[in-house]
């Protein structure tokens, strides 16, 4: 068996499963999902919730909280011991080395636990089609999705998704570690596209959209999407796939609201900046997209 140790919000959690994914399918094992980190979050992290219950994916679960569930047992850098049809086995640990792709993943054998977060297409190169549905949730459109996607169909190749990422970003251990993208950086973005795709349609995701409304030197007459919170902001990521055109901020969530649209002749802007020391993530951005 393959076990990913799940950590993160959902861009995250999404890269760890396509992760495990990949490598449980090469490997013809199952799947496990370990969610013990969300039961006992680390001080320095911002609280979230496992949410891909909401999607039709090809995994099992270990959650700690289940009463009559798989008895197992999870410690970072132990890796996971599981009893499973009766028989004990140990999964050892096996931790990526640095934000970029690892190339020891190559000779991993089950069975093993992942430990990282696993932020590369290459780690699941090839199961593009494979993500594409399940990655797309069970849930339905709500009343209001329903609308803002309408709105998408109907501006077509001008529909631009712009994400903008602040909130935790801006305090603490967030702000030293990633920071905010710079507003030259949308206004470089969306006149880049603009060059590319004529007129623009905006449709602007953001956790602050009181911040955005009152940009309207940046985001102009953008359709500002600000019903989706907690709970309901998966429903954003759908919306988000729905465009043909991307501007996407340091963050794993937009990074696959832009991945999952299945556009063939998408766009996509990538902050060149992803972390706050520069480190350049080469492995992160898919060659066709821009960074600026």
């Amino acid at each position: 068996m393959i076990v990913v140790r799940m950590q993160g919000g959902l861009g995250n959690q999404f890269f760890q499963y396509a992760c495990g994914r990949a490598l449980s399918g090469r490997l013809r094992c199952p799947l496990w999902l370990d969610l013990s980190w969300f039961r006992r979050l680390p001080k320095a992290a911002t609280p979230r919730a496992f949410e891909l219950g909401r999607y039709p994916i090809r995994a099992s679960i270990l959650d700690p909280d289940r009463t009559g569930g798989v008895r197992f047992y999870s410690a970072e850098r132990l890796g996971c011991l599981a009893r499973i049809d009766g028989t004990w086995t140990w999964a050892r640990p096996f931790r990526e080395r640095s934000l970029d792709f690892d190339e020891r993943i190559s000779g991993v054998q089950a069975p093993r636990t992942l430990e990282g977060y696993w932020q590369s297409p290459r780690y699941f190169d090839g199961l593009r089609d494979t993500l594409w549905n399940e990655l797309q949730p069970d849930v339905p459109l709500s009343e209001a999705d329903s609308r803002v996607a309408a709105l998408i169909r109907q501006s077509g190749n001008q529909a631009v998704s712009v994400h903008v990422r602040r909130g935790d970003y801006l305090v603490g251990v967030h702000a030293t570690h990633h920071g905010v993208c710079e507003e030259t950086y949308y206004s470089r973005a969306l006149s880049h596209l603009r060059g590319e795709m004529g007129a623009l349609r905006l449709f602007v995701f953001s956790d602050d959209p009181e911040w955005v409304q009152g940009r309207s030197d940046l985001f102009g007459d953008a359709t500002v999407v600000s019903h989706n919170r907690g709970s309901t902001a998966f429903q954003d990521l759908r919306l988000m796939s729905m465009c043909r055109g991307h501007v996407i901020a340091n963050s794993s969530f937009s990074w696959w609201g832009a991945w999952l649209s299945r556009a063939s002749d998408k766009k996509v802007i990538a902050p060149l900046q992803w972390l706050r020391d520069g480190r350049a993530l080469p492995d992160l951005i898919p060659r066709d997209w821009v960074r600026l």
